[in-house]
């Protein structure tokens, strides 16, 4: 099977040194780190009532503290992501070895 450019810069070629398959991987980048941020983490700052109570449930010490650090957490990693923190060194365990 022949594998054409277009192949290769989807699915993982040797190398992304094209200007297409860099802004590619920005848009994805930015746009599902954004999404994640503003979708999962924002909703969960400040935690409503019923947030806290269901942290609670589980058996967390300190429910008001875990939904805080949960909302922050996953507020901040997705803004890391959409900017590009240490996504280099994330991304390498979906690699092949």
């Amino acid at each position: 099977m022949k594998k054409n450019k277009l192949f290769l810069a989807l699915i993982g070629g040797e190398h992304f040194e094209s200007k297409w398959s860099n802004a590619g991987l920005l848009i994805t980048r930015l746009g599902v780190g954004l999404m994640m941020g503003f979708a999962h983490g924002l909703g969960k700052l400040p935690p409503s009532e019923g947030f806290i109570k269901a942290v609670g449930a589980l058996g967390f010490p300190l429910p008001t503290f875990f939904t805080f650090a949960a909302g922050l957490s996953e507020f901040l990693g997705a803004v890391f992501v959409a900017i590009g923190l240490s996504s280099v060194w994330s991304e390498t365990k979906f690699m092949p070895l």
